[in-house]
């Protein structure tokens, strides 16, 4: 089925299976998991990193009865945003804020923390009568500096998805739909309002003739399907207002498959062309090509059998098949300019008129070719002078830093954030971050380890005099990933004897303070789909022992280490360089593996080098770390269509099991919650049985933040924090009234206050 617009042709777009990846990617494992991958009323909104599920239901031709149809037009109005209350039992930060000790118990979740706006803030602290002051009136301007100890190689989210970029690109770009940070539900953000509909599959009529499909929102009536078009995008300008099927007529019935964006009209790129229906067009359109570098990315549509350019202003996604995850995927979509990037646009010529000259010289007749508009995404320069449509457009990009500046172009100011510059410095070394804070040139650390957190670093004069610490709970796990391709750890056996090998209540104990929670699954442990009664494995050398004996594990030859048809056990375990966690956490299960005959060592590599040799299945073992969406789709992680090393996907144990298959395939079609639910419990008991990962831990993330600061808020999405909200006190220095500057856009105040450093 071919795209359609109104200015241009594109390609078919047929691909495998959906599948929705963990949308923040990787890491170190533990406490540096989330970075590395990974106000009052009048609090400008942005997004997290989660998608929702699909409002409509599914799946055989009766809808679930505790679903209702999709509503003709889904564009309801953000609820409005409450502030997450903090539990009654939460401890107060002016008792030296402690993470309270997440203690595990099999079958309970423990309290994950959610907490209110400043909620560990000195000022903000409840006084004898138990009430916390009014929050300071909000002032525009002034600058904030966040340390990052990753810079990704470009701001491409299609090419490059670590978890920074994604955090970067909260603030200097947008997409068609945003999950609110508080609900998880699907608001409006470039698309005003949206439309769901169903696809009803007719029976053939015999001689050869292709199966009859109806779009609109289907309904139940007696022996009868009633099918009701949104608009006359589904019925045509003539077409009925519902048209009435039997039911022995119908062959399937698919929930949400029909996915219409209505877009604003008002929207620019930071270039200032404006934004339209082409664009979403375009950046739908490289997932097709297999040369563009969207590997990770590319599952996330691959039920998407077409992308309608419909006019100008709206767009139509339509699905082969119900997906729980379709509406938030598609509303996800990485957006481009295509007046930048494609090299089919008319007006490209005006912004790269060196390239095009240069290739009619060579031929006039010159017609781009998939090889070459792959290569053209794959290398562009945007990909770093970043062209976006969020409230911040990027201005700096250095070695140490990137900075992005106030966009007064932002098509909703009301949500476009208080401060003026927003700059991600890079420090990868926790112990200069920590110095750089005290100095004042980093308001935010997010990142301190647990002796940083529990010892004399937060209880200085110099620390106390400037910041304060908090904590969360994040959706975050850190695990070890055995290469399955390996012979060595292709026994079940063997990958649950060095499970065992692993000193979980030790290094929770004494790393983590008590502050964490051994995970078994790959739900995030805040989810309903996770599983609870999993038992959790627990360090148990003599067990371990038998396990690998029982495997053919044994030292043969009196040398120290276990051997088996002539091999010695010993493997590398690949980290990624400054990992402060995992240097700590592998260093210690080297010693455990020792002890038992095993000998491993352990090796760091740049991000780029070590991402890369795990998507190509060149490791042994890798400790890294996941920040997934508050309901991970497993299909990319687990599903055996993506356990070659040749697929580039996120499935880089190699792991295959038909029954891991047949749960995903099954789960990813379940539009009802409960029943999805149970089946991912399942399937994350039989993929912790056969431990391709050893999971680790879910850490307390634990940070420190100037007090100058105001409007910081713990929340439930990654990054669990919205940089938007954030702002400095009315009557700080250099801040200001009104959203208005008195200086051009993309000039930088440079006045020596309010975080100007």
């Amino acid at each position: 089925m071919p795209f359609l617009s109104s200015s241009r042709s594109f390609a078919a777009l047929l691909l495998g299976a959906v599948c929705a990846v963990c949308t923040v990617v990787l890491g170190a494992c533990g406490e540096d998991e989330s970075q590395r991958q990974a106000a009052s009323g009048a609090t400008p909104a942005a997004r997290p990193t989660s998608e929702s599920t699909p409002a409509a239901g599914r799946d055989s031709p009766e809808q679930p009865s505790n679903q209702a149809p999709a509503p003709a037009s889904a564009q309801a109005a953000p609820s409005a945003s409450a502030p997450i209350a903090p539990p009654s039992a939460a401890p107060q930060p002016s008792s030296a804020s402690q993470p309270s000790s997440a203690s595990q118990k099999v079958g309970h979740a423990p309290e994950l923390v959610p907490t209110d706006v400043d909620y560990f803030h000195p000022d903000h602290q409840p006084g004898p009568d138990g009430r916390r002051p009014p929050q300071p009136e909000p002032a525009f301007g002034g600058r904030v500096i966040i340390r990052t100890d990753l810079m990704p190689p470009s701001l491409n989210y299609a090419l490059d998805g670590a978890a920074v970029t994604r955090r970067i690109l909260y603030e200097v770009h947008e997409t068609l739909l945003a999950p609110d940070f508080e609900s998880g539900e699907l608001v409006p953000d470039l698309a005003e309002r949206w439309d769901v509909e169903d696809t009803l599959i007719l029976k053939p009529t015999g001689d050869g003739a292709e199966a009859r499909r109806l779009v609109g929102v289907v309904a139940r009536e007696g022996e009868e399907y009633v099918v009701r078009p949104v608009s006359a995008l589904s019925s045509g300008p003539a077409g009925p207002a519902a048209w009435r099927v039997p039911a022995a007529d119908v062959a399937a019935l698919e929930r949400g498959t029909v996915l219409t964006f209505h877009l604003r009209r008002d929207v620019r790129w930071h270039d200032g062309e404006p934004f339209d229906a082409a664009d979403v067009g375009f950046s739908f359109s490289i997932y097709a090509n297999p040369k563009v570098r969207c590997d990770n990315k590319r599952p996330n549509y691959a039920a998407v059998t077409a992308c309608e350019v419909l006019d100008p202003h709206t767009v139509r996604f339509t699905l082969a098949r119900a997906h729980f995850k379709a509406l938030g995927n598609v509303a996800d979509l990485f957006l481009m300019p295509a007046h930048r990037y494609d090299l089919s646009d008319p007006d490209h010529a005006r912004f790269d008129p060196a390239y095009v000259a240069a290739k009619r010289a060579q031929d006039p007749q010159w017609r781009p070719t998939a090889d070459e508009q792959a290569e053209y995404v794959n290398a562009h320069p945007a990909n770093r002078a970043f062209v976006g449509l969020g409230p911040y457009r990027v201005t700096e990009w250095t070695q140490d830093y990137l900075e992005a500046t106030r966009f007064d172009g932002y098509f909703a100011p009301e949500r476009g954030g208080y401060l003026d510059t927003i700059r991600w410095r890079l420090i990868t070394n926790d112990d200069t971050a920590n110095e750089a804070l005290l100095a004042g040139d980093i308001d935010f650390n997010e990142r301190l380890t647990s002796e940083q957190y529990f010892g004399e670093f937060t209880q200085s004069e110099a620390f106390l005099a400037r910041c304060y610490k908090g904590h969360l709970y994040a959706d975050a796990y850190g695990f070890v990933a055995w290469n399955l391709t390996r012979p060595m750890f292709a026994d079940v056996r063997v990958r649950r004897a060095l499970g065992m090998l692993f000193d979980y209540e030790g290094v929770r104990a004494n790393y983590y303070r008590g502050h964490a929670i051994q995970v078994t699954g790959v739900q995030p442990v805040a989810s309903p789909a996770y599983d609870w009664s999993i038992v959790p494995l627990k360090f148990d050398p003599t067990a371990a022992d038998a396990l690998l004996t029982a495997a053919g594990w044994i030292d043969r030859d009196g040398d120290g280490v276990r051997d088996k048809d002539g091999k010695r056990f010993e493997f590398e375990i690949a980290i990624n360089t400054g990992s402060r966690t995992s240097e700590t956490l592998m260093a210690r299960f080297q010693e455990e593996l020792a002890k038992q005959g095993v000998r491993a060592r352990v090796q760091a590599y740049d991000w780029s080098v070590f991402q890369e040799r795990c998507v190509r299945r060149e490791y042994d073992a890798a400790a890294r770390g996941w920040v997934p969406p508050p309901e991970v789709d497993p299909d990319a992680l687990w599903h055996s269509r993506w356990a070659g090393a040749d697929v580039g996907a996120s499935n880089f144990c190699g792991f295959a099991d038909p029954e891991v298959d047949r749960l995903i395939d099954t789960g990813v079609r379940e539009l009802d919650d409960a029943r999805r639910y149970a089946i991912w419990r399942e399937l994350g008991a039989r993929i912790y049985a056969a431990q391709p990962y050893t999971f680790l831990f879910n850490p307390a993330r634990k940070f420190a933040v100037s007090k100058a600061l105001r409007g910081v808020q713990a929340l439930r999405f990654d990054p669990n924090y919205q940089l938007r909200r954030w702002y400095y006190p009315k009557g700080t220095p250099g801040t200001r009234a009104t959203r208005a500057r008195a200086e051009p856009s993309g000039g930088e105040s440079r006045d020596t206050s309010a975080g100007d450093r």
